[in-house]
């Protein structure tokens, strides 16, 4: 017996088929499917470009067959328009490529608990920011799966939260090869990123605790532009992450605002790796670029704890830098140095000591003083590091020691341990040791 064809719609359990082909689905738009629907259904779409804007209905879900799933800019099945949700429900969209076209190509809006899935779908943003995120339900919530994505032209972003509710990403690589500066915003709400990576930057204003993001990476290298940047009063944390910024910083701290970073790795060349005028809350950040400085106003926590058996390498918090000499000789009052360290551009805390050696003349007055000039106490270092004077009975050795002092250097520096002693004929030798140690 000869086989018998069969309507596409029949052969499985799809209920409606979208296909620009009329004989080859139950509809030819998605539009006129999402009308025939009611919630529970999904809608199958076939390979195509549809350039609707479409009202979404809660329950009812759109997606691609699972050949034709769309995760890079070539998708089979292509949505070229804004999807609306704007009713209490769940929709989730599969396998499709979301196209702006002049508009967001996803928008949540309304006053309900409005829900949207986006699982292995690829948001192609070409001509404008791809989501409008701002419903006023507390419970509204876009979750983005598995998606990849990219900016395609300045002046426009991933999305725009200002909805009282939560947008979480998950998996997701998200890239800007239109070079876009423009920051991702959340203004309200909760946000969260986990195993991520997104190469355009992230704007928070919210006066809430965001839920964070984890185990992800912000890469703004290619467009020199800060990570993340908050104002407003309330606060996100970032674990276990990249963040790379190129010529900006990575991170700007707003006033009234904290940022939490554990064990977190900065790549920055600005002069400020972290800067801002808020609370920076860390653990554990380390940098891997040129700039190591954090200006915050308001910090608080610190970095890893140390081992207890290896000296820390070069360029590393607790890197040691030290000069010691013995014998040096001496001309009745005149200053010369005793020793000398170069010290690396960091913040650093630098402390001395030095004893004039009474041998075959009497001392009568020592004088010690940490100075960047050679031989000299001009460019003596002021503070803690004063140069200091103690007088003596004769016939006795004298003992001067310098009280520990920061400094915070960008280029390589030479700090001199300079010495004085003034005695009743013959020579004197001075002993003296210079300390430096990495604190930043």
């Amino acid at each position: 017996m000869a086989s018998q064809i069969l309507p596409s719609n029949t052969f499985t359990t799809a209920k409606w088929i979208v296909s620009a082909t009329a004989s080859d689905g139950t509809h030819t738009t998605i539009g006129a499917a999402l009308t025939s629907s009611s919630s529970g259904d999904t809608i199958f779409i076939r390979p195509g470009t549809y350039t609707e804007n479409l009202t979404l209905v809660a329950g009812v879900n759109l997606t691609a067959f699972g050949s034709d799933s769309s995760l890079n800019a070539t998708g089979k099945v292509i949505i070229s328009g804004t999807c609306t949700l704007t009713t209490a429900g769940t929709v989730t969209i599969s396998g499709i490529q979301l196209q702006t076209n002049s508009a967001a190509l996803l928008a949540v809006t309304g006053s309900v608990a409005s829900v949207v899935n986006l699982n292995n779908c690829y948001l192609n943003c070409t001509n404008n920011t791809g989501i409008t995120y701002s419903s006023s339900s507390a419970t509204s919530i876009i979750n983005i799966y598995n998606c990849e994505g990219n900016l395609g032209t300045t002046g426009i972003s991933y999305f725009s939260h200002s909805s009282a509710g939560t947008l979480n990403i998950y998996h997701s690589n998200l890239l800007n090869t239109g070079a876009s500066t423009t920051a991702n915003t959340v203004s309200a709400g909760l946000f969260g990123m986990f195993f991520t990576s997104i190469s355009s930057p992230l704007s928070i204003s919210t006066s809430t605790t965001t839920n964070g993001i984890n185990l992800s990476q912000i890469f703004t290298t290619a467009i020199n532009t800060t990570c993340i940047t908050t104002s407003g009063t309330g606060s996100i944390a970032c674990y276990n992450s990249n963040l790379a910024s190129g010529t900006a910083s990575c991170v700007s701290v707003g006033t009234g605002t904290t940022v939490g970073l554990s064990l977190v790795t900065i790549t920055s060349s600005n002069t400020n790796a972290i800067t801002g005028a808020g609370l920076l809350n860390y653990q554990g950040v380390s940098f891997a670029g040129t700039s190591f400085k954090i200006n915050t106003t308001s910090q608080v926590g610190g970095l890893l704890q140390g081992g207890l058996t290896q000296a820390p390498s070069v360029g590393f918090i607790g890197e040691q830098i030290r000069s010691g000499v013995t014998a040096v000789s001496f001309s009745n009052a005149t200053p010369a140095n005793i020793t000398s360290i170069s010290v690396t551009a960091g913040v650093w805390d630098i402390n001395a000591n030095a004893i004039g050696i009474n041998s075959t003349v009497n001392l009568l007055a020592c004088l010690v003083g940490i100075s960047t000039n050679t031989g000299s106490f001009t460019g003596t270092v002021l503070g803690d590091s004063q140069m200091e004077f103690l007088s003596s009975t004769r016939a006795q050795d004298l003992s001067v020691s310098i009280s520990q002092f920061r400094v915070v250097l960008t280029a390589t520096t030479t700090y001199y341990l300079v010495g004085q002693v003034n005695f009743d004929g013959g020579t004197c030798t001075m002993n003296g040791r210079i300390s430096a140690v990495r604190v930043g």
